[in-house]
Parts: structure tokens; sequence; C-alpha cells
């Protein structure tokens, strides 16, 4: 049997093609790169986890061991009656948990708590009432489903330990918010309803290219599909999103469908189906923009691709940019700064010699710094008033 967990419904929502990718997708695809930012988050919550358990006190210790083992053992310990289990194993059906830790709260009743590094409540309602994060909400959902299925809990409830010690009670009967009406534990059920079928293999999604992919284990796996597909997400800031609208609003499924649609047309199509655009972020301005997009990725290359030339000349010409604008923003500085110290009347009254000649030096370390920059910049400081004409004249010859 296939269990879900709290580990595939976060991926879940990171990527909902990556939980049916995990278990189905071509292995061999599968690049196990060592991430070091993912590498330091995860030691970070390693490290964080161990000085909360410090402090503790007295708990059962179940974390080693086999899942099975460590399973029987939980029940064992929330038989006795144990107050607090630290790393136990739950599991109903298809449901297996594994909370940080779970708190006596009655006769054979416990409540789930999760260590996190991060902060405990996201972002804030109107009237400044946080908001709890929907990943943490659908963690503890998952786990205070088991415990309420096994007759552990009578309360969909859970508490997180945050980044600062602070613990967040999480009432997962709670609305998510004024336009999401539903609790944190329907929005789970949902989400659940969603992924078993995916890890059973008995329906499938595809694919999309978006930000989360570059600490996927599957980018480029995924990345080799969607080319050889021509699926929509390959271009510019299009996004799974936008991309299933297209497919089951417009049903345009590849780039050289939408290519072969003129913007009249496709402008056309989406007044017609406005009603169903609600919430896919796909208005008039955006379907010009992604119309723009397929044209520069396959209309023929010497009308819409830059030589190599061109893009060489266009990335010297930014790295020019970049230090015009660095240089007049340091030089600029170091002018104001240079003048107010001039003009700083703290140092006029100073009457100690031995603070006279400190400011004298500063002043002479200040005016070698000042004259080093001047002479660097020189170059940038004859071309700076041209700046803007320079950027507009780039502007005007790249075709975005």
């Amino acid at each position: 049997m296939s269990y879900i967990t709290a580990s595939i419904l976060y991926d879940y929502l990171q990527c909902p093609h990556r939980v049916w990718r995990d278990q189905y997708g071509p292995q061999d695809e599968k690049v196990e790169d060592e991430n070091l930012f993912i590498k330091l988050l995860w030691e970070r919550g390693v490290l964080h986890e161990k000085e909360i358990i410090d402090q503790l006190g007295e708990y059962e210790n179940l974390s080693h061991g086999t899942i099975d083992a460590r399973l029987k053992a939980t029940e064992d310990r929330i038989e006795q009656g144990v107050e607090l289990i630290y790393q136990g194993v739950i599991k109903f059906e298809n449901l297996l948990g594994i909370p940080d830790l779970l708190q006596k709260t009655g006769l054979k009743t416990y409540i789930p708590i999760d260590i996190k590094s991060g902060r405990g409540y996201g972002e804030y309602l109107a009237g400044d009432e946080p908001k709890l994060k929907r990943h943490y909400a659908v963690q503890l959902s998952l786990y205070a489903e088991i415990l309420n299925s096994l007759g552990y809990a009578s309360e969909y409830k859970g508490i997180i330990i945050d980044g600062s010690n602070e613990y967040v009670d999480y009432d997962l009967n709670l609305p998510i918010g004024k336009r999401d009406t539903r609790t944190y534990f329907d929005y789970y059920c949902a989400l659940k309803n969603e992924v078993y079928p995916l890890i059973e293999n008995r329906s499938q999604n595809i694919p999309a290219l978006g930000s989360v992919c570059k600490n996927c284990v599957w980018q480029e796996s995924c990345k080799k599909w969607i080319f050889e597909q021509d699926d929509l997400t390959k271009l510019f800031y299009l996004g799974r999103s936008k991309r299933d609208g297209l497919n089951n609003v417009f049903g345009i499924t590849k780039t050289k469908e939408l290519i072969s649609l003129d913007l009249g047309t496709l402008l056309h199509m989406r007044k017609e189906n406005e009603g169903r655009l609600k919430g896919l972020q796909l208005g008039e301005k955006t379907l010009e923009q992604i119309h723009r997009r397929a044209l520069i990725m396959k209309v023929e290359k010497s009308q819409y691709y830059m030589s190599q030339l061109t893009c060489l000349k266009l990335k010297l010409s930014c790295i020019l940019i970049s230090k015009m604008i660095l240089c007049e923003g340091l030089f600029i500085f170091m002018v104001s700064m240079k003048r107010q110290m001039k003009k700083n009347s703290s140092y006029l009254l100073l009457q100690d010699r031995t603070m006279k000649q400190e400011r004298e030096q500063h002043l002479k370390n200040f005016g070698n710094i000042y004259a080093h920059l001047k002479a660097k910049c020189t170059l940038f400081i004859t071309i700076l008033p041209m700046k803007n004409q320079f950027i507009r004249a780039l502007g005007k010859n790249i075709l975005i």
C-alpha cells in the first residue's frame, strides 16, 4: 500500500507533478546533486530541533528502529499514558505520520506538535490578526486526522514550536481567510483526495517549468519533457496556472498552436470565456506578452533572434550601464560625505589635541579614498550625462 505522508503533501504543495514523478518517473533521469542552500536549511532545522528537545525534560524517544517497530512502540506508550513522545509513528489506513512530539492532553488523548525553524505564523489578515501557514496546517491536519481516527484525540488541533521558541496554536477548524472560507482541515482533505490517485498511479499530471524547479532533483528531466512536447511553460514567466488555463479554457497545449492564432483571435476567445478565467491572471496584457514570447521563440531567427555578436554587445552594454550607475551612486555619496565632514561643526569644536589629530587622520584617509575613487571613475563620470540617452538607445534595438 502507498501511504500519504507529510512530506508527500508538502511536495504536492510545491509541485503537483513531483508526487507522481517520484513514484513512477524515469529514475535514471533523477539528479541527486547536493544543494548547499537546502543542506544549510536542513542543518539549521536539525540544530533548532535539538535545542528544543534538550529543553523539554523527560520524554520517550522513539526515533530509532524500523517504522513497524516504532509504530508498535508508539501505540504501547499511548496506552501507558506517557506524557511526551518524541518521533513516534502513527498510522490509519493509507495515512502515515511521524510528528516531532505527541503531548498528552487527557486520558489517552494527545495533540501533535511539530518543531520548525521558521516563523509559526504566515502573513497577517485585516486587523493585524496572524494567519496560519498552510503547509504547516496541512501537516498537522494529517496527524490530527490519524489521532482522531484512532480515538487518541477529540479535536482537530496542533501546535507549532517555531524558530523563536514560541508555541503557536493551530486550530485547524478556522477558515483560511475571507475569500477562501474553507477550514484548514477542509483544505487538507481536498489535497489528500488529489494526492492519493497520483501515488496509486490511477491518475497522472504533467510537468511545468517554474521557480521551484531550481531546487528539484527532476529539473532536467522535466525540462527535457517540456521541450520535447513543446509545452507552454517553456515560455518565460508563464508557469503552471496560466498554462493550465490556456489548456483547459482556450484548448491551447503547445506553443505552435499559440503561434497559429493571431492576437485578435486570442483576445476574442478570452472575451468569450471571461467567466472561466477568474483567478488565472490571464488578462489582455498578459495574453499579449505570452503571444509575443511565443513568436520570439518560434518565428524565423533572422527576424526575432539576436545574433551571437549582438548578444555579446548587449551583455557588454549592460555591464557598462551597471558600472555607470554604481560609480554615479558611489561618487555622489563620497562628494556628499566630503561636504558633510567639512561642515560638521562638531569637528571644529574639538579642543583636545589628540582628538584633533584623530580628526586630521580621518580626513586624510577619507581624502585618499575619495581621490582613488575619482581617478577610477573618470571614464564613467565623463559619460554620466549620456547615461539615460544610452539606455534608451540600447532599448530601442532590443526586441522583448
